[in-house]
């Protein structure tokens, strides 16, 4: 019997669906005291079923960093509430509000409170509410006294405080933000309250505020047009050094070697989807497949399945942190990390996705886990749900950035791992992410399929080398035959057929499709030798013969190219403005892993983090997260016109001269520096 088919007998998605009830009752954000609730209820899983596991404890205060993330004081929240004091609710027209009528609410609702709010001065605080739009340019507090008032805005909290409070002088700010709303046009939307946080980093706290539902937020509005209302604002909570936890639990192999799942276990209350549904699944594939080893219907693998457990982003970068100071972090070969999942998909949207590796880092997982999950759908009607056709969406993707995955995928830490999540999910991060958004049908196919992966992982041998790089060779072979067919449809639609983006809106230059080749040339030589991360011992032989296969398939698409080349009209190239920059390096002047941009964002003035935020928007002509890749392809080898191109090669779209920029800023503020090519090289032979 397969792996798939002993997780599919041995996965229970009821047990998951109880994890997922408990954790959503807990208040859980990160560096908050009641995280530690939430992982209690993780040790009580894992002692329930004989687990091995340890908790590591690291520092939550604001002097520890963790590579590029910085660690924080616990927050410590008690009580909050925010209510209209004059005039009566009844004459703004005001409904389905908390008890006592109020707008927020801790108790009720501990996500109506912007998470790591200050206390309010002497107790609480009377004042005047008033309306500054989006508040994120000084335009909109012209003819507004905001000093010493409440602010109501529809913006991020955290993006506008240091106008607001720092500059004008509010004493809190009230949001009804749904700028991140993935379905906008959802009527039911404007009911729910979307979370919302302050981040102090360096800072001392000096804000507190809430969260209120877009539909208070218009009526608030209307009636403010012509007339004042006064509120009441009551939040009881204290900053204090502390720790935090990491939950790390393992099956144990037959070598030092690991792959590792990872689930990210904060989020307000409920978060059920995101993230107590990651987290239940990772415990219940633990639980799968430690039953399956124990009762002997799988052998004990090769490798150590480690199973990690921690706050997003900072937790991971703490656990690797911690790995890199012992000298283990090399043992990890590759990995998993399941983070919003199992939604119902008819009742809150998305699809299942299998998120890829970047081209900046790729490896041989990325193939692996298309493979899997391609085979699961057209050979196990029981995943699928029917012969060769899915019953549920879903969809292989590149890398996108917005998960625990992108940290160890960052080329300084270099951990070959995949994502497994939901998008879009119509619920995300509102008070509306309840266990009832869950359905255990598709944590199922999520955990069984994350089951299938990982012991596959763990248990790959030498003579499972042939198979890995045939399979890279395979994808690759398809990627590189998709740069003719990608220039042959923007042609044809160009010329008024419409079945894809006009030319000049993708494909502008012969040098697109000749940079394209070159970047997967590369990204796929690096799969090939992370292969070496498995089986160390692979012989020259076998990755020679490899790249050279490789190189014969560019050779036939560069004759192909050549051919449309002659027949059509394609500039030679793009137009070059800095040719400088082909011999400039930027270098790397921050620590391993990615640039923290939330951290970085809140170190810049208002000015300053306007400019970044401009830069970083002009980047976002596609869904993929250019600055992480930017980020990545800073290694100190590669030139900024060679950051520029692969950009360029990646995305379809010209964007040298905004790269360039972003290059600068990053120069400006000491996160990189130039170097010339000679420096770099005389850098590498010290």
């Amino acid at each position: 019997m397969t792996i798939y088919k002993m997780a599919l007998e041995e996965f229970n998605p009821t047990i998951a669906k109880d994890i997922i009830r408990r954790l959503s009752m807990i208040h859980r954000p990160q560096f908050s005291s009641s995280y530690s609730d939430a992982v209690t209820e993780v040790e009580k899983f894992l002692k329930e079923y004989d687990i091995d596991y340890q908790i590591k404890k690291f520092p939550a205060d604001r002097r520890t960093k963790f590579n590029n993330f910085p660690s924080s004081p616990l927050w410590v929240p008690k009580s909050g509430f925010l209510e209209i004091i004059d005039p009566d609710v009844s004459e703004i027209g005001l409904k389905s509000l908390l008890p006592n009528k109020r707008l927020a609410s801790f108790r009720e609702v501990p996500l109506s409170i912007i998470q790591r709010s200050i206390p309010t001065p002497s107790g609480s605080v009377e004042c005047e509410l008033v309306d500054i739009g989006r508040g994120y340019s000084d335009r909109d507090y012209e003819h507004i006294d905001v000093e010493g008032k409440v602010v109501l805005t529809s913006s991020n909290p955290d993006r506008i405080r240091k106008l607001a409070v720092h500059k004008y002088g509010a004493v809190g700010i009230v949001t009804d933000r749904r700028e991140s709303f993935p379905l906008q046009e959802e009527p039911a939307l404007s009911n729910y309250r979307l979370y919302s946080s302050f981040w102090w980093y360096d800072e001392d706290p000096s804000a507190f505020g809430f969260v209120i539902t877009p539909f208070h937020g218009d009526r608030l509005r209307n009636y403010l047009k012509n007339n004042q209302i006064f509120v009441r604002a009551q939040i009881d909570a204290e900053f204090r050094d502390g720790e935090f936890e990491v939950v790390v639990a393992e099956i144990k192999g037959k070598t030092d070697q690991e792959v590792i799942v990872t689930s990210h276990l904060d989020h307000p209350k409920p978060s059920s989807v995101d993230n107590a549904a990651g987290v239940a699944t990772s415990l219940e594939l633990a639980r799968t497949l430690k039953a399956l080893i124990d009762n002997g219907s799988l052998n004990t693998p090769i490798r150590t399945i480690k199973f990690v457990f921690m706050n997003e982003f900072t937790g991971s970068s703490a656990y690797i942190r911690d790995r890199m100071n012992d000298g283990s972090l090399e043992r990890i070969v590759g990995g998993i990390n399941i983070d919003m999942v199992g939604n119902d998909q008819e009742r809150t949207g998305g699809s299942f996705l299998v998120v890829l590796p970047s081209l900046a880092n790729y490896s041989y997982i990325g193939p692996v886990a298309s493979w899997l999950f391609s085979y699961l759908i057209g050979h196990e009607p029981d995943f699928a749900g029917s012969q060769d056709v899915a019953d549920f969406k879903w969809q292989i993707v590149p890398f996108s950035g917005g998960s625990d995955y992108y940290i160890y995928n960052a080329p300084s830490i270099d951990v070959p791992m995949i994502g497994v999540t939901s998008w879009p999910y119509t619920y995300y991060h509102t008070d509306n992410d309840l266990p009832e958004m869950i359905s255990e049908k598709m944590i199922k196919k999520y955990g069984v399929f994350a089951s299938s992966l990982i012991y596959l992982l763990s248990d790959l041998d030498e003579l499972s080398v042939p198979w890995l790089i045939d399979m890279i060779i395979s994808e690759f072979g398809k990627k590189v035959d998709l740069i003719s067919q990608n220039l042959l449809t923007t042609i044809v639609t160009s010329r008024g057929i419409r079945i894809g983006k006009g030319k000049k809106s993708l494909i502008q230059s012969q040098d697109w499709a000749y940079n394209r080749m070159i970047l997967l040339r590369e990204s796929y030589h690096e799969a090939i030798l992370s292969i070496r991360r498995l089986v160390p011992d692979v012989s020259d032989n076998l990755i020679w013969d490899a790249f050279e296969e490789m190189n014969d398939s560019i050779k036939i698409e560069k004759e192909r190219l050549e051919r449309i080349f002659e027949q059509w009209d394609i500039p030679q190239s793009r137009e070059e403005k800095h040719e400088d920059m082909a011999n400039l390096i930027p270098i790397r002047e921050v620590g391993v892993g990615p640039i923290d941009r939330s951290y970085f964002y809140s170190e810049l003035s208002y000015e300053e983090e306007r400019e970044i935020r401009r830069i970083v928007g002009d980047l976002s002509v596609t869904t993929l997260p250019v600055f992480t890749l930017i980020d990545f392809w800073i290694d100190g080898r590669n030139s900024a016109k060679k950051i520029a191109d692969n950009v360029y090669a990646e995305t379809g779209f010209n964007l040298d001269e905004v790269v360039y920029k972003l290059l600068g800023f990053l120069e400006k503020h000491n996160l990189i520096r130039f170097g010339k090519n000679e420096d770099t090289q005389s850098e590498k032979s010290h």
